[in-house]
């Protein structure tokens, strides 16, 4: 991974546009988390106290709106681009085996947030305990509205802005790995609670290396919602008194599913990076590069 930041030709774009970009993200989970509660509020009645709680409903809604907020900054923004749209945010496929070999790696980087979790929060935070009880007893509409959010929603409208437009800018002006961490620790922030940040940080990371090994941003979205989907079914499936961390019973299974994994990983590691030069008459031509 090359330290320098990226040469291609013409003047580079200006940072300070992508930082008030990511400045402007609590404004986004505030009024997302406000929106949610209005709407939880109106169906269920704000006298039934039901809406102040943390409840699926109110979850999945806070997250669709705080998510279609992000893929609508990231798809305006990459629109007012001078830059071809596509290109701006990275909408194309890689060859085939560097989107199948990078998506089928994620629950390596699942099974390292789950140890460092562990590791770290030995007794799991009352917060991340609630989480995991919601996600296995909800049903019905608001099973279906939190897991739509958490698995379709949620990666589409937050790797179009963190990874597509914040990383794809900033790649053009800083080193890579700054390029790759800043939107990272915002990103993880998000998050809210510490526990739940801690295991963002592995997921956070992997996505903005993906992004630029591979220089498509679909193949990120699969893996984000690969690694989501990873996690709402082992908490659907996890028994009634498990708790998040070593003791989770879930988490041998996810090991396992990890050290399969671990071939792909390894494999796509030792593909050379994509580079996509962009022509009016070609479109997207790809071609390796070495590391």
């Amino acid at each position: 991974m090359s330290g320098q930041p990226r040469d291609d030709g013409g003047a580079p774009p200006r940072v300070w546009p992508t930082l008030l970009a990511l400045a402007t993200v609590p404004v986004f989970v505030f009024a997302a988390m406000v929106i949610a509660f209005v709407l939880r509020g109106f169906a269920l009645g704000f006298e039934s106290g039901d809406s102040t709680q943390m409840n699926p409903g109110m979850i999945g809604l806070a997250v669709l709106v705080s998510s279609t907020a992000f893929a609508a900054g990231g798809l305006a923004l990459a629109w007012l681009s001078p830059e071809p749209f596509r290109a701006r945010l990275r909408l194309r496929w890689p060859p085939p085996r560097y989107a199948i070999l990078f998506v089928l790696a994620t629950p390596v980087i699942g099974a390292l947030s789950a140890l460092v979790d562990g590791v770290l929060f030995p007794e799991p935070t009352a917060y991340m305990q609630e989480l995991l009880e919601l996600l296995r007893t909800t049903h019905g509409a608001d099973a279906v509205v939190l897991f739509v959010a958490m698995i379709v929603v949620a990666p589409i409208g937050e790797e179009l802005f963190f990874r597509g437009y914040v990383q794809t800018r900033l790649e053009r002006r800083l080193p890579i790995v700054v390029a790759i961490l800043v939107p990272a620790m915002v990103f993880t922030l998000i998050h809210l609670e510490v526990q739940h940040m801690v295991g963002v940080i592995p997921f956070a990371l992997w996505a903005g290396y993906v992004v630029w090994h591979t220089q498509s941003l679909l193949v990120v979205v699969l893996s984000h919602a690969y690694n989501n989907a990873l996690s709402v079914v082992g908490a659907r499936f996890s028994p009634p008194d498990a708790e998040v961390g070593l003791d989770d019973p879930t988490l041998i299974p996810m090991l396992i599913l990890a050290g399969v994994s671990l071939v792909p990983f390894v494999l796509a590691l030792r593909l050379p990076r994509v580079e996509s030069a962009i022509s009016a008459d070609s479109g997207d031509v790809f071609r390796p590069l070495p590391l």
